[in-house]
């Protein structure tokens, strides 16, 4: 390889320079090695930092979607596990409390249908049949009808306000009090006024709801029923094509 220039001073003469090709192309070949290998490090350590980012950031909200898809889908065993000691390890635990509440809304729920008549009560001209649809997981609606005796059938309505565990609650204490009351069966009023007790005996600082409550007797063969209502809406008499409102005062 030549390289020249011409003199500044000395216009009349040529300055030339050789330097031998194959230290240039060793020269290049080296720093093409190099150049290589900083393209293969630089590809080495995007593939690392992708693999942190995935461990440390995708696999972690992918984890929460997928927990997030297991609530929309009502399976509430699925569970999010470990996922670390830093924000996403949190929100997963925060998303297993979630599902544990969730699961055991969901038992609940189950036995507080259970708590419900599942087949429909003949006696004489007489036909029951009722079914609860709740909105919430756990709801405040109670119904129930059975045979008093060979002659008696009874029905009865209640809503607890509110809807949630509190409301189930007071709506099981009511079955239970009900349970236990086999001598004012017969009479609404009476079994009214002990349920009124058992309610209002329950209320606390932190537990003040209230239930409303209907409770009707039926004889199976003269058709003659007695009617008790402690805030609940009046029911409806339909009688030949004609429907009436049944009024109580105070009801």
């Amino acid at each position: 390889m030549v390289l020249g220039f011409n003199g500044k001073h000395l216009s009349r003469y040529k300055i030339l320079g050789l330097y031998p090709l194959d230290r240039l192309d060793r020269m290049i070949a080296g720093q093409r090695t190099d150049l290589v290998m900083l393209a293969l490090f630089c590809l080495l350590l995007a593939a690392w930092l992708a693999q942190i980012l995935s461990q440390s950031f995708l696999d972690p909200l992918n984890s929460l979607q997928k927990a997030a898809l297991a609530i929309e889908k009502r399976d509430f065993r699925h569970r999010v596990g470990d996922l670390g000691k830093d924000e996403f390890g949190e929100t997963a635990t925060i998303f297993d409390e979630v599902m544990v509440g969730l699961e055991e809304l969901e038992v609940a729920k189950v036995v507080q249908e259970s708590l419900f008549p599942q087949s429909a009560l003949h006696g004489g001209r007489f036909s029951v049949y009722g079914k609860s649809l709740t909105m919430a997981e756990l709801g405040g609606d109670y119904f129930d009808y059975f045979s008093v005796d060979d002659n008696n059938l009874a029905a009865l309505l209640g809503d607890v306000a509110g809807h949630g565990v509190g409301a189930a609650l007071i709506m099981a204490m009511a079955k239970a009090g009900i349970a236990k009351c086999h001598e004012q069966l017969k009479s609404p009023v009476k079994l009214l006024e002990r349920l009124h007790e058992l309610i209002y005996g329950s209320k606390t600082r932190k537990q003040k709801k209230i239930m409303t409550f209907q409770y009707i007797t039926a004889e199976c063969g003269s058709g003659k029923a007695v009617y008790s209502n402690a805030g609940g809406c009046s029911p409806i008499f339909c009688s030949a094509g004609k429907a009436e409102e049944v009024t109580l005062p105070g009801a």
